[in-house]
């Protein structure tokens, strides 16, 4: 219940961002990069303490001055490459010449990448065990959490994408649960997962 606040949180930002992008296309893009990864940061927060058994509060959700770097980095690089593909798929697609076509195509399928690894990355960002590692080398770890068992990752990646499709539709899930339940899925399988190819001893209480 303590991921429900801080879902709110996030699904309020996310509807204003996504107004701002459509009224005010350069002050969208700035809260993309630079406002929108805080509550993302938190919700991911509660989800991996949640995974780690750890005691949680709604606070630690609100705890921004501990991670703050880690959250800016990941939504400027996320957020950046997200705005320069996407894009380019629009311009590709709008354009009558099949080299552009080729190009929103690559385009499209980098912009894929990119969100596979981010949604396996933001757990370990946000890990309490993993807090002095750097950054680099948890997005190496991310990568291998992936591709221990790709088919399993993307399994299960498209059908959290479909759960995330039918709560945009359906805007009170957006604000609500769908975030908080993306990020405690993804915590408790990618976090289990680098443990295991570190050796580490992972405690997950599920309640």
């Amino acid at each position: 219940m303590r991921l429900v606040p801080a879902n709110v949180i996030w699904g309020i930002l996310a509807l204003l961002t996504a107004a701002l992008i459509q009224i005010v296309p350069l002050l969208g893009i700035l809260s993309l990069l630079f406002l929108l990864p805080f509550p993302t940061a938190g919700v991911f927060r509660l989800a991996a303490l949640i995974a780690r058994g750890e005691p949680n509060h709604f606070s630690d959700a609100l705890a921004w001055r501990s991670f703050g770097r880690r959250a800016v980095a990941a939504g400027l690089v996320v957020g950046g490459m997200t705005i320069v593909l996407g894009f380019n798929i629009v311009i590709g697609l709008n354009s009558s010449d099949p080299l552009s076509w080729a190009f929103a195509t690559a385009a499209f399928w980098g912009l894929l990448v990119v969100w596979l690894v981010a949604a396996a990355v933001w757990p370990l960002l946000l890990d309490p065990q993993r807090e002095n590692e750097r950054m680099t080398e948890l997005v190496r770890l991310a990568l291998l959490v992936i591709l221990v068992n790709p088919v399993r990752y993307l399994v299960l990646m498209f059908v959290l994408a479909i759960f995330l499709v039918i709560s945009t539709i359906l805007a009170a899930a957006i604000v609500t649960i769908s975030i908080a339940y993306f990020a405690l899925a993804m915590s408790f399988y990618v976090i289990p997962g680098a443990d295991r190819i570190e050796g580490r001893r992972t405690f997950v209480v599920v309640s």
